[in-house]
């Protein structure tokens, strides 16, 4: 299926909020961090088609955290989707990142593509790995769409990317999700987060 635009993704990762945002991590102000990453956003014209979240949105899973990530986002007017991180609470991000403009989908399509967004997190583990169920369910999404390009996103990285540090608490078990990565033509990007905050 031909593209029917260009499509502008802009990937914001690693944002480590907290509930109190004069709180910093390694020295820095997550929060006006995200301000500055965002107030750069703000400038890209024309206006980025969506916004991927890939995950450590939180530092301390608050729900305040997260309040604070979707008040910063909304004004922007950009379609966001997220996955979660190895610091992040699934269950209070479904709650409060799920408005007209932030969504809980995982699988969704948008100027030609189809993105897929894998949880990659072990519950109480830095590191990441995905499951047999994640991996057949991400099969049977490549399965369903099978001429569309495809961008898989997930926040640890498959692959070695030159860090001592990243590269421990990276995927485990990558060969499982390149074995089926191989079997579909239509994978064209696979993006990930896991790292310093934004």
């Amino acid at each position: 299926m031909p593209l029917l635009s260009p499509l502008q993704v802009v990937q914001l990762s690693d944002t480590h909020l907290f509930a109190d945002p004069n709180r910093e991590l390694l020295g820095l102000s997550t929060a006006d961090s995200l301000k500055t990453v965002l107030d750069s956003v703000r400038q890209i014209q024309p206006k980025p088609d969506l916004l991927l979240l890939t995950g450590d949105l939180s530092q301390d899973e608050s729900a305040k955290s997260y309040e604070r990530l979707r008040d910063l986002l909304e004004p922007l007017q950009i379609p966001a989707y997220w996955l979660p991180g190895n610091h992040d609470y699934p269950p209070l991000m479904a709650q409060i990142l799920m408005t007209p403009l932030i969504a809980t989908d995982k699988v969704f399509q948008g100027g030609g593509w189809n993105f897929i967004l894998l949880n990659s997190m072990t519950t109480g583990k830095v590191y990441g790995e995905l499951s047999a169920d994640s991996l057949d369910w991400l099969e049977q999404q490549l399965q369903q769409c099978p001429v569309q390009p495809t961008l898989i996103a997930l926040h640890h990285p498959p692959c070695p990317i030159g860090s001592n540090w990243i590269d421990q608490i990276g995927l485990r078990h990558p060969e499982a999700l390149f074995a089926v990565l191989d079997r579909y033509e239509q994978v064209k990007l696979v993006l990930f987060g896991c790292g310093c905050p934004v």
